[in-house]
């Protein structure tokens, strides 16, 4: 009878233990999200289903998150007015009409032209996602002076937005609300009938964010009558008033020194007053270059001159008539060959080379083509 009795309390017993491993294991299969015990029975696939549904049925429409759209933005410029361009701060004024169309609609765009130190806009039209604002900006730009005084340079409009990025706002160029005014000039400069306009994306490294960029530009370039007018004919005129003095017979030696000082002086002043307009470079201009090619031509001639009076003084002219005559063909002649090689070297009518920010490879480059812009 005991026995009976032990028996049947160890049978209960291992009953109980297997029911309550059992109910651990099907509530640590119930409970955990990451199912880490992957068992290959239908009663802890069901588990697992009813688990997945339950889930499933607390998401509701305002808990999934929505995904917005970015904004898509065409830009356009007409240009109304470019004030005098300054070289030495490399400084202009822009009046300009700036036109955004937004898809989907909005009413305001934080807008920031990038290359501006001071800007007045005033918001002219809104309607329909369709916003225009008349600017007038203080803009700036590096100077292209390498071939001064036959210069070009670009005229930049750079807009960025302040606050969105490139994952939040899309601008996209709209050529058909841009163009430049007809009566549009610029003081001392000739104005090209071309317009460009490139989108692409900035890197701002030090904030990790990408900006998308558009920049509008125009080309200008001094004519070639007033670079020479102004840079050149007037150290010609030095240079060929020192060559003359070769001219001069050796018997009368003083007034051609007098004459080689005085051209040699003139071409320093010039070049002085010349350069005086731009602001210090780190690099030499066309003129600088002209103008030390002529340097060289005069010390020749001082040179020359200097060896004339020795040999007269020393008793031999014909040395003197010998080395005068070489050098009325051999310093012309010379000066004229290092012209030539440095007007083909620096070639000032090749075009503005753009920036490496305008070769970008995702930018969008349009030719200008006058078209009718309403802005009333």
């Amino acid at each position: 009878m005991n026995l009976d009795h032990g028996y049947f309390m160890n049978k209960k017993i291992s009953i109980c233990l297997i029911v309550v491993t059992m109910t651990i294991m099907a509530t640590m299969m119930y409970s955990s999200s990451a199912y880490a015990f992957s068992w290959k029975f239908p009663f802890f696939d069901f588990l697992r289903s009813k688990h997945q549904l339950a889930e499933i049925n607390k998401l509701t429409p305002s808990s999934i998150p929505m995904v917005k759209p970015p904004l898509n933005v065409k830009i356009g410029v007409y240009v109304l007015h470019v004030g005098k361009y300054d070289l030495q701060g490399a400084t202009y004024e822009m009046d300009f009409y700036l036109l955004f169309e937004c898809r989907p609609a909005c009413n305001t765009l934080d807008f920031e032209i990038m290359n501006a130190t001071k800007v007045n806009s005033l918001k002219v039209r809104n309607e329909e996602g369709t916003l225009v604002y008349r600017v007038r900006a203080e803009l700036n730009k590096i100077n292209n002076l390498h071939n001064y005084p036959f210069d070009a340079h670009t005229l930049d409009i750079v807009i960025e937005d302040k606050h969105l990025t490139s994952d939040k706002i899309i601008f996209e160029v709209n050529p058909s609300k841009t163009a430049l005014d007809s009566q549009l000039n610029v003081v001392g400069f000739d104005l090209s009938h071309d317009w460009r306009a490139t989108v692409n994306n900035h890197y701002y490294e030090t904030f990790q964010r990408i900006s998308p960029r558009y920049t509008f530009s125009i080309d200008i370039q001094r004519p070639m009558l007033a670079g020479f007018l102004k840079g050149i004919l007037p150290a010609l005129i030095i240079i060929f008033c020192n060559f003359l003095a070769l001219f001069i017979r050796i018997d009368h030696i003083t007034q051609r020194l007098g004459v080689v000082t005085s051209t040699l002086i003139a071409s320093v002043v010039f070049h002085l007053n010349l350069t005086n307009s731009i602001p210090p470079l780190g690099h030499i201009t066309y003129a600088d270059t002209f103008m030390f090619i002529n340097y060289i031509s005069l010390f020749s001639v001082f040179i020359e001159v200097i060896m004339t009076m020795y040999f007269m003084d020393s008793k031999h002219k014909n040395i003197a008539r010998i080395s005068n005559k070489i050098s009325i063909w051999i310093i012309p002649l010379l000066w004229l060959l290092l012209q030539i090689f440095c007007w083909f070297d620096y070639n000032p009518r090749k075009s503005i080379v753009e920036s490496s920010d305008l070769q970008h490879p995702t930018s969008t480059k349009i030719d200008y083509t006058r078209s009718p812009l309403s802005i009333d």
